[in-house]
């Protein structure tokens, strides 16, 4: 390369030199042997492009371009980006690692929440209400929008929407709830020895017909759902009477409502205690074992019960 540059100029009590023109030699003399940025001729036989730190070239083997990552951005938080062209970004990001940011949405649901991936600027509407539009910051490239929805009970339609200079893209999942969304309602519990008596009312939140319930009961409140005992009841009976428990113990139960796709809402769990075992009747009579009276001569006889569960009938014997 040779710089033609030997001349300074003074203007106003400055030096002034004006920028190196760089003339190639060989087969690079002739539009710089059609590279885009360096060339290097070999013997005027063979061209060699080459580029600047930060690029790579295309496919021609001549132009200088942006290199594009091969991985998606899946999230942008440390990273500093640079436009490749108006559908695309390069990134990099913590640990030098690089991506590839470009406009387009893709939409992922899981069973506990939903996720919208797409480019900026990027808004979410539920059914025709606006949820969610959060403006990126000047300079900023945002390659998703995360929107979780905790506690979603009826069927829903999702839309994200994102827009750049080339125009505008939307797309629409819907939410569909398997089962009923909200738990029967209890209206109550009976206790007896051994068994328990539970009736309840359908759910307030239904999304389908409901099938059946399903009821949970156990004197270990503390262990997961799937190590309680379990029973099914049909539609439409709504009441069920848990048997074989044991007297004077606590038990908590929990009911759900099931439809033709799959179980509800599990309700808050409720606590009874059975009563306490029957116990024999203690049986005393105030005047003792033996008592005395005179011929034709009046006299009371007290009996008193004690300690009896169920209260017994009393009544007298004479011999």
């Amino acid at each position: 390369m040779i710089d033609e540059i030997d001349t300074l100029f003074c203007h106003e009590k400055q030096w002034i030199n004006t920028l190196p023109v760089c003339r190639g030699k060989g087969l690079c003399e002739h539009n710089n042997g059609g590279c885009s940025h360096s060339c290097l001729s070999f013997n005027d036989e063979k061209v060699e492009c080459k580029c600047p730190r930060g690029m790579v070239l295309d496919i021609d083997q001549k132009t200088c371009i942006k290199p594009i990552p091969k991985t998606l951005c899946r999230t942008l938080a440390g990273c500093s980006c640079s436009s490749i062209d108006d559908n695309q970004y390069s990134c990099t990001c913590p640990k030098g690692s690089k991506c590839l940011c470009k406009l387009f949405i893709s939409i992922n649901f899981q069973k506990t929440s939903l996720q919208i991936v797409a480019s900026c600027p990027i808004f979410l509407l539920r059914g025709n209400d606006e949820i969610q539009n959060v403006p990126s910051k000047a300079g900023t490239v945002k390659s998703e929008q995360i929107l979780i929805i905790k506690e979603l009970y009826k069927n829903a339609e999702f839309t994200c929407h994102a827009n750049n200079s080339v125009g505008k893209v939307e797309r629409t999942v819907k939410v569909t709830i398997t089962g009923p969304g909200s738990a029967p309602v209890l209206r109550g519990a009976k206790s007896g020895r051994t068994s328990t008596s539970v009736r309840w009312d359908p759910p307030h939140i239904i999304n389908r017909p409901i099938t059946g319930y399903t009821v949970y009961y156990t004197n270990n409140g503390n262990q997961p759902i799937k190590n309680w005992k379990r029973i099914d009841v049909k539609e439409p009976n709504r009441d069920v009477e848990i048997q074989n428990l044991r007297p004077s113990t606590q038990y908590f139960i929990r009911l759900r409502a099931n439809d033709q796709m799959g179980p509800g809402r599990l309700g808050n769990p409720v606590s009874v205690t059975t009563l306490k075992p029957a116990s024999r009747p203690l049986v005393t009579i105030e005047q003792g074992e033996e008592l005395r009276v005179s011929p034709l001569a009046p006299f009371e006889l007290s009996c008193k019960i004690t300690r009896a569960d169920p209260v017994p009938t009393i009544s007298w014997q004479h011999k």
